[in-house]
C-alpha cells in the first residue's frame, strides 16, 4: 500500500471499497430507490442512469439489447434479474456497478464531503 498522495492541493483521505456481491445489487437498489425519494441528488442520479442504460443498450444488437427486457425503472430491473433463472453478468454487472455508485453518493453527501480543500 503507498502512502496517501496529494493531487491538485487535495490529499487523499478515504478508501472505498466495494464488494462484488450482485445479490445484493437487486436488495441494495429497491432500498436505493425507497431512499431516492427523500434525496433530490440519488434520485436525479437513478433517473439519469436508467436513460443512460436504455440509450447505450438500444444502440447494442438485439440479442443483447433484449437481456435487458425494457425496464422503465432500475427496480423494476432488479426484480426481473432476482426472478430469472440463470445469471446474466452484463445485467448484474450494471446493477452492482449503479448500486456502489448510489451508495457512494449518498455517503459523500451524508458525510458532507466536498472535492475542495479547507
Amino acid at each position: 500500500m503507498s502512502a496517501p498522495s496529494e493531487k491538485n492541493g487535495i490529499m487523499a483521505q478515504h478508501l472505498f471499497l466495494f464488494g462484488d456481491q450482485t445479490g445484493a445489487a437487486y436488495s441494495a437498489i429497491k432500498v436505493l430507490s425507497k431512499t431516492s425519494k427523500h434525496s433530490s441528488l440519488l434520485e436525479t442520479f437513478l433517473v439519469e442512469a436508467v436513460d443512460v442504460i436504455k440509450k447505450h443498450v438500444d444502440g447494442l444488437d438485439t440479442s443483447v439489447s433484449e437481456r435487458f427486457n425494457g425496464f422503465r425503472c432500475l427496480s423494476e430491473l432488479a426484480e426481473m434479474r432476482a426472478a430469472a433463472q440463470h445469471p446474466d453478468h452484463l445485467v448484474d454487472a450494471t446493477l452492482m456497478n449503479i448500486a456502489q455508485l448510489s451508495s457512494l453518493i449518498l455517503w459523500v453527501k451524508t458525510h458532507n464531503i466536498s472535492g475542495t480543500s479547507h
